[in-house]
């Protein structure tokens, strides 16, 4: 198993390198570092990765910066007993980092997302895309640096996605994250859930609906239903397909169909229900 990380070498240079999990020499790509001698200085990985590595000893680690899904803090106790932990927030849309928690404890519930970082904004806004009070939940909209130009050939969906709206007396072009979140006293966001029904899964986005558009064209399907279903310790996409009476789950069973289409990531699709009407 290897982190990728950022390395201290030993003539002080900083370089993007591999390293082993097990705290011993470090494969480094600069060529005039030595691999005995670099050591782990910052990493960054996503929750499903650092939850999957061994709970190992990295003594000269000082940041590790975790994203990617909602995360829950005590599931990382071995890290965050031992490291500075930081959580990082920020959609595809808004380039990647938006918001940063820069101290993560073991007994947060749940994780703050942080706060923006340096030239972004941040605005948390009802159905009437009016500003709501601290403390209540509220559609998060980001906008400033980062923030995308749109999707490409998608004229109809990027005008829903980014719209320019009045806040504070100014217009403002944002980018709807779909994400629910309160600010804390502290001015820290909090994840509140989703205004739809999209789902996260290993930091993967999936939206059921088109799981279940693609399953309802399987023969014989007459209903179809995805959630977020725990098995093995992690959350993965199952689908609840209905059939008709007397068919053959075996035969309609859709998990080798929707696993080759071409527009749903076959990993998280693990499980399939049949149900006979």
């Amino acid at each position: 198993m290897t982190l990728f990380a950022e390395f201290m070498t030993p003539n002080g240079r900083r370089s993007s390198v591999r390293a082993h999990t097990t705290g011993s020499p470090c494969q480094a790509d600069d060529d005039d570092a030595d691999p005995v001698e670099c050591r782990a200085v910052r990493a960054a990985e996503s929750g499903p990765v650092l939850a999957a590595l061994p709970e190992v000893t990295l003594p000269e680690l000082r940041l590790l910066v975790v994203g990617g899904e909602a995360l829950a803090p005590a599931r990382f106790r071995h890290w965050i007993d031992r490291h500075q932990v930081a959580n990082a927030y920020g959609p595809t849309e808004a380039t990647i980092a938006t918001h940063v928690a820069p101290h993560l404890m073991a007994d947060n519930q749940p994780a703050p997302l942080g706060r923006s970082v340096p030239g972004v904004e941040d605005f948390l806004l009802d159905e009437d895309n009016q500003p709501v009070p601290d403390g209540q939940p509220g559609h998060l909209h980001l906008a400033g640096v980062g923030l995308d130009d749109g999707y490409p050939g998608l004229p109809d969906r990027t005008v829903d996605a980014f719209p320019r709206l009045g806040i504070g007396g100014r217009a403002v072009r944002v980018y709807r994250t779909g994400d629910r979140a309160r600010r804390r006293p502290d001015g820290q966001l909090v994840y509140a859930g989703r205004i739809d029904r999209q789902l996260n899964l290993g930091g993967v986005r999936l939206e059921p609906e088109e799981v279940e558009a693609a399953a309802l064209t399987l023969d014989g399907v007459t209903a179809a239903a995805v959630l977020a279903e725990p098995a093995g310790g992690r959350d993965v996409l199952a689908l609840h397909v209905a059939v008709p009476c007397g068919g053959s789950p075996r035969r309609h069973c859709p998990r080798t169909w929707l696993a080759c289409f071409p527009r749903l990531p076959s990993p998280p699709v693990s499980t399939c229900t049949p149900r006979s009407r």
